[in-house]
């Protein structure tokens, strides 16, 4: 269940999400528990565990925005020169659901 997230090193690279397909399939899931809660007036997160190709597990968490909070968000460039560039007004892991 190997998924590998590979962030953007400045804005405008591309960003890439490489897996197996029954960790895709996991993500997926996560997306839409996510926007099923959301719709339904529940926390908006989900949470799935996944692997990466030396078998080190992390969580990725699934989170919905309001778009009123979507202008601050922090830029997710993996570069620090990058990072640098983006606000940090709102902190990833706090960001208000809807």
């Amino acid at each position: 269940m190997t998924l590998h997230l590979f962030a953007q090193s400045f804005e405008h690279d591309d960003a890439f999400i490489v897996g197996t397909r029954e960790s895709l399939e996991m993500l997926r899931d996560s997306i839409n528990i996510a926007l099923s809660n959301q719709t339904v007036g529940r926390s908006s997160d989900s949470i799935s565990a996944h692997f990466t190709s030396d078998r080190e597990g992390y969580d990725i968490t699934v989170k919905v925005i309001p778009m009123s909070v979507e202008i601050n968000l922090e830029l997710p460039y993996a570069d620090s020169i990058g990072r640098e560039l983006g606000r940090q007004t709102v902190c990833r892991f706090t960001v208000p659901t809807e």
